[in-house]
């Protein structure tokens, strides 16, 4: 793990009354959506992932390797060189997807806020942007088992576009510490705006069959406990490389 001097030259954390109380608005704040930090230090790795960057409504923007399930990403002394074998000049918000990509459970998926300038697109763009961070995979890892790979697949496609979509609408209003109303709250958006087709359905079934173990929950109440689990702990970067959960 990097000791503090080989830290990069990264703004002041937010204290821990300050992130409260503005709720982290204008950093780069994220969750789990499933897996944790887990913090390596390979000088050189290639990691199986997918990086998907959405408007403020889940429309996608920039997606890496479009119409593939993911994308071969390729680590020397912490930077991403290539991605399937060729140069990689764009990445949304490099430093974090180079961090978190080096710092996260495989398997993983994580969704962060952007500020559109650390998206780097045009200024027409929203000013905050969310970022899907999809983790499959590692060269110094065994693969992971075929039933995890179709669940966060799944998780990706049926539940990431309309959880965006929802959290964009209560960003501002978002406050650490209250996961249980907002569970509810994003759980009735998403409940009320997401189309039979959108494959919310049958992510709401795999989740049900493998972590649920109560009968007769509704779909609703299915998505709420799925929230409730993912929004009970926000980080923001800053914080977390301060704080050791991610190594730089």
């Amino acid at each position: 793990m990097s000791s503090p001097s080989d830290l990069p030259d990264l703004p002041e954390a937010p204290s821990a009354i300050d992130l409260y109380a503005s709720g982290g608005k204008g950093s780069l704040r994220y969750v789990f959506l499933h897996g944790n930090h887990a913090p390596t230090n390979h000088p050189e790795a290639d990691i199986e992932g997918k990086v998907i960057l959405f408007n403020r409504q889940g429309e996608i923007v920039f997606e890496e390797n479009p119409g593939r399930p993911s994308a071969q990403y390729h680590f020397v002394h912490g930077s991403c060189v290539t991605v399937d074998d060729q140069p990689c000049p764009y990445l949304p918000a490099r430093m974090f997807v180079e961090t978190l990509l080096r710092n996260v459970s495989i398997p993983a998926l994580v969704v962060v806020e952007v500020p559109k300038d650390e998206a780097n697109l045009s200024p027409e763009s929203d000013d905050f942007l969310y970022m899907s961070l999809l983790a499959l995979g590692r060269s110094d890892l065994d693969p992971i088992p075929m039933a995890d790979r179709t669940y966060l697949e799944q998780m990706s496609q049926g539940f990431v576009p309309p959880f965006v979509m929802a959290m964009a609408r209560k960003s501002d209003s978002f406050l650490p510490g209250d996961a249980r109303n907002l569970s509810h709250e994003i759980a009735d958006s998403i409940m009320t705006t997401a189309a039979e087709q959108s494959g919310l359905p049958a992510f709401l079934d795999l989740y049900e069959k493998r972590y649920v173990h109560q009968a007769h929950l509704s779909p609703g109440d299915i998505l709420e406990s799925c929230l409730l689990h993912i929004l009970k702990m926000p980080f923001e970067l800053n914080s977390s490389i301060r704080y050791r959960l991610v190594s730089c």
